[in-house]
C-alpha cells in the first residue's frame, strides 16, 4: 500500500510555566535570601550609618557671612554733569554683560590680592586651617597663594530682577567670615573708584593734549595771517 507521509508519533510537550508564576517565584526566593541575612544586613546599615555620623560630627564647621552691594548706574561725574563720563558710555551699565563682568571683577585676583595684603592674610596659619599643634616652624605663604585661597571661598550671587548682589565668603572662623565679606566689597568698590578716576586722568590728559595742539595751530595761524597782512601791505585792515 503505497504511504502518502509519514508523521512522527506524537510526543508528551512541557507545559509552559506562565510569566506571572515565575515572577511570584522568583520574588519570594529572593525574599527568602534577603531575610537569610537580615541580620547582616542590618549590622551594615547600622556600622555605616554610624561611621557617617561620626565623620560628619568630626569635620570643621564652616561658617558664611555674606553682604550685599548695588551697581550704581548713575554714578558722580568729576567732570561736571554736562560731560559725559569715559567709563560709562550709554546703555553699559544696563546690560547683562557688564553686570556680569563686575560679579567676575568681585572675585578676581586683584581685589582678593588687595584683600590679602589689607588683612595679612598670608601671615595667618588660621586662615589656611592649618592646626595649632601644627602651627610651630609654619612659614608665611606668598600673597597669590592666600588670594588663590580666598578666591576659593567667595560666592557672588546676584538678585534676581535687581541690581543687588550678594557676597558670600566662608570660613571656619564667623566673625572672620564677616570681616572678609565686608572687606572684599570695600576693596571692589575702591577698585571701581579707582578706575573710574584712572579714566577721567587719561581724558584730561588727551584734553590737555589737544589743548597744546590747537594753541600751536591757533599761534601759527595768527602768524601766517600777519605775514600776510605785511607782504600785501594791509597791516590798517582789521
Amino acid at each position: 500500500m503505497p504511504v502518502d507521509s509519514l508523521h512522527p508519533p506524537p510526543q508528551d510537550l512541557p507545559e509552559r510555566a506562565e510569566p506571572d508564576a515565575l515572577s511570584n517565584i522568583d520574588l519570594r526566593a529572593f525574599a527568602r535570601t534577603l531575610w537569610g541575612y537580615k541580620w547582616l544586613i542590618l549590622g551594615l546599615t547600622v556600622v555605616v550609618g554610624a561611621g557617617a555620623v561620626l565623620w560628619t560630627m568630626r569635620q570643621p564647621r564652616i561658617y558664611q557671612a555674606s553682604c550685599r552691594i548695588q551697581y550704581d548706574p548713575t554714578p558722580a561725574r568729576p567732570l561736571g554733569s554736562n560731560v559725559e563720563d569715559v567709563a560709562s558710555p550709554a546703555g553699559y551699565w544696563a546690560s547683562q554683560e557688564f553686570f556680569a563682568t563686575q560679579n567676575q571683577i568681585i572675585q578676581s585676583r586683584t581685589v582678593a590680592e588687595r584683600v590679602v595684603r589689607q588683612l595679612g592674610l598670608h601671615h595667618d596659619p588660621s586662615f589656611f586651617n592649618v592646626p595649632e599643634e601644627a602651627r610651630e616652624g609654619w612659614r608665611s605663604r606668598s600673597v597669590e597663594e592666600a588670594a588663590g585661597v580666598l578666591r576659593g571661598r567667595i560666592s557672588v550671587e546676584p538678585v534676581r530682577e535687581t541690581r543687588l548682589v550678594v557676597i558670600g565668603v566662608r570660613d571656619q572662623d564667623p566673625q572672620r567670615a564677616a570681616v572678609l565679606a565686608n572687606a572684599i566689597a570695600e576693596s571692589y568698590i575702591e577698585k571701581t573708584l579707582e578706575d573710574r578716576m584712572s579714566s577721567t586722568v587719561n581724558a584730561l590728559e588727551w584734553l590737555g593734549t589737544q589743548l597744546d595742539s590747537l594753541r600751536g595751530e591757533l599761534d601759527a595761524s595768527e602768524l601766517a595771517l600777519h605775514r600776510f597782512k605785511v607782504d600785501h601791505n594791509v597791516l590798517s585792515v582789521s
